[in-house]
C-alpha cells in the first residue's frame, strides 16, 4: 500500500511540475513563430530536430545506469560506483562535444554551421543534464525532478519574454534563431549546475576508497545494459520524426517550418502525458514480472481513455491559430492528421518501452523498432516520390504509428496472453472518429459529435475498466 501511495504521489508530483512545462511550451510554441517568422523558425526547428538525436552520443551509458540502479534510494544505491560512473560520463561527453565542434567548424558553412556549432555545445550540456535526471529518477527523487522541471519552465519563459522584448523594441526583427538558441544553452547550463549541486551528497565520497573498490567493469556492464535501450529509444525517435526529417530534406525551409509547427503543437499536448514514464519505470522495476504484465491491458485502457478525451484541445488550438498565427494556418491540416497518433506515441513511450525494460527484453523491442523504422522509411519515400505531398507523408506516418503499436504488442500477446482486442479496436476506432469528425467545417458541431461518439465508444468498450476505477475512488 505504501508503494502504491508513493507511486500515486510521484505521478501527481511530476504531472504538477509538467503543467509548468506546458505553460512554457505554449509560450514557446506560439510566441517564437510570431517573432521569428517562418524562415528563422524553420532553422530553430532544424536545431530541435537534430537535438532529439544527440542522446545517441552518450552511447547508452545513462540508460544502463537507470536500468541497473532504478528503484534504489539513497540508502541502497552504490555511491562509490555512481561517482566513478559520473566522472567517466562527463569526461566522455567533453571529448564527444569537442570532436563534434571541430568537425562542424571545418566542414559546414552558413546558417547550418552556426546551428550545428551550437548543437555541439548543447550535446555536452543536455547529455549531462539527462544523466543527472536519470540518476535522480533511479533514486526516486521525483521532488528534485519536479523542481528542475519548474525551474526550466520559468527560465524558458524568461528567455522568450527577453526575445519578445527585443523584437518589440525593434532591436532585431525578425528574431534570428541563433539569438534564442544561445539563451537556450544558458538555461541548460543553469540546470546542470542546479542538478549537480542537488546530487552532490550522492556524488561526494572518499576518493581513495573509490579507487580501491571500483573498476572499469562497472562501466562495461552499464554499456551492455544501456546500448540496446538507447538504440531502441533512438529508433523510436526516428520513427516518430521520420516524416519531419524527410520534409526537412526534400522540401523548402518554409514548408519545413509549417510542418514543424504542427509537431510543436502536438509536443505541447504531449508535455503533461509522456513524462509520467519518468515515474513508471522505477516503480515497475520493483515488482515481479507476472504482476507487471497482469496490469498491462488495464493500464493501456486507462491511458487511451485519458488521451482521447484530451484531444478535444484540438478545437481551441485551431481557433487560436486562425486568429493569432494566420501565417501558419496551413499547419492545421497536418496537426489534425497527426494528432490522433499521440495515443500511440504516448502508449509506447509510457508503457510499452518501460514494460520491455522491466522484463529485460529490450533486444526484442529493438528488433521491432528496426523493422518498423525500415517499413516507415520505405512507405514514406514511396509516398513522397509518387505524390510530392506533405499531407500524404503525414497520413502514412499515422498509419505507421498504428502498425507500430500492434507490432510491439505481439510479444506480450504470445508470451503473456494479454487481452489485446479491446485496446486495439478502441485505438483504431478513436483515430477514425477523430479524423472524420474534425473534417466537419462547423467547429461546434464537430466538437459535439466527437464527444458523443467518444462517450458511447468508451462506455461500450471499457465499461468493466470504468467500473473498476469507480470502485477504487468509492473505497477512498
Amino acid at each position: 500500500m505504501k508503494t502504491k501511495n508513493n507511486f500515486i504521489k510521484s505521478v501527481f508530483t511530476v504531472i504538477f511540475s509538467n503543467i509548468f512545462i506546458l505553460l512554457s511550451g505554449v509560450l514557446v510554441g506560439f510566441v517564437l513563430p510570431k517573432i521569428m517568422g517562418v524562415d528563422e523558425y524553420g532553422y530553430y526547428k532544424l536545431f530541435m530536430l537534430y537535438a532529439t538525436y544527440i542522446v545517441l552520443l552518450y552511447f547508452g551509458l545513462a540508460d544502463g545506469m537507470l536500468v541497473k540502479y532504478g528503484g534504489q534510494d539513497d540508502t541502497q544505491i552504490d555511491k562509490f560506483k555512481i561517482q566513478y560512473i559520473t566522472k567517466f560520463f562527463i569526461k566522455m561527453e567533453i571529448v564527444v562535444s569537442v570532436v563534434m565542434f571541430i568537425c562542424c567548424a571545418c566542414f559546414l558553412q552558413g546558417e547550418y554551421r552556426q546551428i550545428f556549432l551550437l548543437l555541439s555545445i548543447f550535446t555536452l550540456l543536455s547529455n549531462i543534464v539527462t544523466y543527472y535526471r536519470y540518476l535522480a529518477q533511479a533514486m526516486l527523487k521525483f521532488d528534485l525532478i519536479s523542481r528542475v522541471n519548474m525551474l526550466q519552465s520559468l527560465l524558458t519563459c524568461l528567455i522568450v519574454i527577453i526575445c519578445f522584448s527585443i523584437v518589440k523594441l525593434k532591436l532585431l526583427s525578425p528574431l534570428p534563431a541563433v539569438v534564442y538558441l544561445i539563451l537556450f544553452l544558458v538555461v541548460f547550463l543553469i540546470l546542470l549546475i542546479v542538478l549537480h549541486s542537488s546530487l552532490k551528497k550522492t556524488l561526494s565520497i572518499n576518493k581513495k576508497l573509490l579507487r580501491e573498490t571500483v573498476t572499469n567493469k562497472s562501466i562495461v556492464e552499464l554499456f551492455k545494459l544501456g546500448i540496446p535501450v538507447a538504440i531502441s529509444y533512438q529508433i523510436g525517435t526516428f520513427i516518430l520524426n521520420i516524416d519531419n526529417q524527410l520534409i526537412s530534406m526534400f522540401f523548402d525551409n518554409r514548408l519545413f517550418g509549417i510542418y514543424s509547427f504542427a509537431y510543436s503543437l502536438i509536443s505541447i499536448i504531449s508535455t503533461v502525458i509522456v513524462p509520467i514514464s519518468t515515474v513508471i519505470f522505477p516503480f515497475l522495476n520493483r515488482q515481479s514480472e507476472n504482476t507487471v504484465m497482469g496490469q498491462y491491458s488495464f493500464n493501456t485502457a486507462i491511458l487511451f481513455i485519458f488521451i482521447y478525451a484530451s484531444l478535444t484541445v484540438y478545437y481551441p488550438v485551431r481557433l487560436f491559430i486562425e486568429w493569432y498565427l494566420p501565417n501558419y494556418d496551413e499547419s492545421l491540416i497536418i496537426f489534425r492528421l497527426l494528432l490522433p497518433g499521440v495515443g500511440v506515441s504516448s502508449c509506447i513511450s509510457i508503457l510499452v518501452f518501460n514494460y520491455y525494460k522491466v522484463i529485460k527484453k529490450s533486444n526484442v523491442y529493438l528488433v521491432q523498432g528496426i523493422v518498423t523504422l525500415i517499413g516507415s522509411l520505405v512507405l514514406n519515400l514511396i509516398g513522397y516520390y509518387l505524390t510530392k505531398s506533405a499531407i500524404v507523408i503525414a497520413v502514412i506516418s499515422l498509419i505507421v504509428l498504428f502498425c507500430w503499436y500492434v507490432f510491439t504488442n505481439t510479444y506480450f500477446i504470445q508470451k503473456y496472453k494479454i487481452d489485446w482486442r479491446k485496446n486495439t479496436f478502441y485505438l483504431g476506432g478513436m483515430i477514425l472518429v477523430f479524423e472524420l469528425t474534425t473534417q466537419i467545417s462547423n467547429i461546434w458541431i464537430s466538437l459535439i459529435i466527437y464527444l458523443v461518439i467518444y462517450t458511447i465508444l468508451t462506455l461500450c468498450v471499457y465499461h468493466v475498466e470504468l467500473k473498476r476505477i469507480l470502485k477504487v475512488f468509492l473505497k477512498r
